[in-house]
């Protein structure tokens, strides 16, 4: 016979099961992440002349590896008559045991090593530091704001050393202890709910800017003057409640402590018209402007057209005339009595167009609007024409002008009707005719700001050929008879002659060198006597001064190099 388990059994069984396992993984981990010592701890709190300090109180707070950091409270005591303190046996972390002690009102942090069973403290009044600063709200003092220094943790956990609450100034003053913590920073609060803590790492001067705390009115009250509007000094800002603020020198104010609920605010200022606006507090910070009591007209100068060409930062142009209107509004109890009738703007270059608008209270109002007129193309000259030694190539150079809106960045080109090309750009641009030797015909334009567009301009550039000449020789001997009667040769004549490229610029000169004797230009038939003349090198030039090869004749080897003889 089978005994069966009532299902409610089964269940409760399964889930014990279930929470053992689970117990045993995280006694592991634990075991495994965050060792855990216990230790005792006991001490001695002393005043500047090694006096015991009663009732200073003292905790320690473990924080491990895998936790936030400062952790839980693991052990706490209070110094007795003797100032000193014992505290059992208590977990300790492998990680950080910080210590919190309160000496004479002022909180000191101490990190304790995992196995620490004494830790003593002698107070010294040397170590005590001091911040000083004022907290502002739209540059205008807080008072009765409380500020505090001390270690900052994180956003949730705030260590303090000390406070003060700001003046009627807004102007505070701590002294605390700076014990140092590498695992923290010690920084000034403003905000009592913590909910940000300031970023402020403090010296011996803390003024801070806060935003606005719950319950505040605040805001910027600006005046209309000479065509814009500026903050307003001195101005009267009242609430429904009759609270009352004055306006700062930038035209700020601020009302603390205010109810929430809704309120008229009533601005005035001398000169101005009063304004009234609605508001609540705790709201955005509020932005009233007032306008004079007679303001003058506002004024706006109109162009006729847009401008027909819009250069982006090299300028909006006018190609042609345009006409200037003026618009005038006066919302107050003066209406417009007169106003700046149209101008044309025709005259090239920039132009600063005034106009204006009276009340009938005498009040003037101005505009001024800026027009750039080009109505005229550039003009494109030849300045220099180059070419290049030895080779078919020629370089026009251009010089591009426009005293209005300026010479666009490149000048335009075709050669021999060809493609449209821009000029290479240097100290100057230029074109490069390479179509070879011959007559060439250019043309050349360039285009201004405005968008005019030169008529083209046009001219023949020769490109002569390149081809250097050739030199060669004859030879005629020179006969002579010896004392024997016998005729033998005793030397020669030599006649150079230089050819040239029929298509070419032509022969310019021949130059012929005796032995190491100096360069000699050749004029006609030059004696060659044996015995006395071992070598001669010979070349010609062509008009544009390209020098052919150079030819060589050794007398005393026989051999000759070079273009042959005629």
């Amino acid at each position: 016979m089978k005994t069966v388990l009532p299902r409610v059994y089964i269940v409760k069984l399964v889930v014990l099961v279930v929470f053992v396992i689970q117990l045993l993984n995280f006694n592991a981990g634990f075991a495994a992440a965050d060792p855990v010592t216990y230790a005792p701890l006991q001490g001695t709190i002393t005043d500047e002349n090694g006096l015991p300090i009663q009732g200073a109180s003292l905790k320690v707070f473990a924080s491990y590896a895998n936790s936030h950091f400062p952790g839980p409270e693991t052990a706490s005591a209070t110094t007795d008559q003797n100032g000193h303190y014992e505290i059992p046996e208590f977990h300790r972390s492998d990680f950080t045991n910080l210590v919190v002690l309160t000496v004479k009102g002022h909180p000191v942090m101490k990190d304790i090593g995992i196995g620490a069973t004494t830790f003593d403290f002698q107070y010294d009044p040397a170590m005590i530091e001091k911040i000083e600063g004022t907290i502002t709200l739209n540059g205008i003092a807080v008072p009765d704001h409380t500020v505090s220094v001390g270690f900052r943790v994180r956003s949730s956990w705030w260590i303090e050393l000390g406070s003060d609450m700001t003046d009627s100034n807004g102007h505070y003053e701590i002294e605390y202890i700076a014990t140092p913590h590498t695992a923290l920073e010690i920084a000034v609060n403003t905000d009592p709910s913590f909910s940000s803590l300031s970023d402020v790492r403090i010296g011996n001067h803390a003024s801070i800017e806060i935003p606005a705390p719950p319950h505040t009115i605040y805001g910027t009250v600006t005046g209309y003057f000479a065509s814009a509007y500026y903050g307003l000094n001195a101005a009267t800002v009242e609430l429904s409640d009759g609270s009352v603020a004055y306006t700062n020198n930038i035209g700020a104010f601020v009302f603390f402590n205010k109810p929430d609920s809704n309120y008229t605010i009533t601005v005035s200022a001398d000169g101005y018209r009063s304004a009234s606006i609605q508001a609540a507090a705790s709201s955005a910070p509020l932005d009233i402007a007032l306008n004079l009591v007679d303001m003058p007209p506002a004024v706006t100068a109109v162009a006729s057209r847009p401008p027909d060409v819009d250069g982006g930062h090299l300028g909006a142009w006018y190609t042609d005339d345009v006409t200037v209107s003026f618009i005038a509004e006066d919302n107050d109890d003066t209406p417009v009595a007169t106003i700046s009738p149209p101008q044309i703007v025709s005259a090239e270059g920039g132009h600063y167009i005034h106009g204006s608008a009276t009340d009938t209270a005498g009040n003037t109002g101005e505009a001024d609007i800026f027009i750039s007129v080009d109505k005229s193309p550039p003009v494109t000259t030849v300045s220099e024409i180059t070419y290049e030694p030895y080779q078919p190539y020629a370089y026009v150079h251009f010089a591009a002008s426009d005293t209005v809106s300026g010479v666009e960045e490149w000048t335009y080109y075709t050669v021999d009707g060809g493609p449209v090309k821009k000029t290479y750009r240097g100290d100057v641009h230029y074109a490069v005719i390479d179509g070879g030797p011959g007559a060439h015909i250019l043309e050349f334009w360039s285009i201004d700001r405005a968008g005019h567009v030169e008529a083209r301009n046009q001219m023949t550039v020769n490109i002569e050929n390149k081809t250097a000449p050739i030199t060669k020789y004859h030879l005629d001997p020179i006969f002579a008879v010896n004392s024997a009667g016998n005729q033998y040769i005793s030397g020669f004549t030599l006649t150079l002659k230089a050819f040239g490229d029929p298509s070419g610029s032509g022969v310019k000169d021949t130059f012929y060198w005796i032995n190491d004797g100096p360069s000699v230009k050749y004029t006609g038939p030059i004696t060659i006597m044996a015995g006395q003349v071992h070598y001669v090198r010979y070349y010609s030039t062509s008009l544009s001064d390209i020098p052919g090869q150079q030819n060589s004749m050794n007398f005393v080897t026989g051999q000759f190099s070079g273009s042959g003889s005629f």
